[in-house]
């Protein structure tokens, strides 16, 4: 399963272009906070130089930890607990 995944993230981050689909998510007000805090302390801005928006970086953020097997399989093991 977890090469698969790896694999269409992979596929996903090399396409030059892609449609995005509108979702509603809900995230901790806090975190919303700190992912503003990010864009603005690192200077993250749009190819045109527009402000980068919060739901581009929480994809970055995804496609990071899903694009390299032993890291998706650490946020695995470090997040979840494994039920017998």
């Amino acid at each position: 399963m977890i090469v698969g995944v790896v694999e269409k993230a992979r596929e996903i981050m090399e396409e030059e272009t892609y449609e995005r689909k509108r979702r509603e998510i809900y995230l901790h007000k806090d975190l919303w906070k700190v992912l503003e805090m990010i864009i603005e302390k690192e200077g993250l801005v749009t190819q045109r130089g527009g402000r980068y928006p919060i739901s581009w970086l929480v994809e970055d953020i995804i496609l990071w930890v899903l694009s390299d097997e032993k890291r998706f399989q650490q946020f695995l093991d470090d997040t979840y607990e494994v039920i017998e």
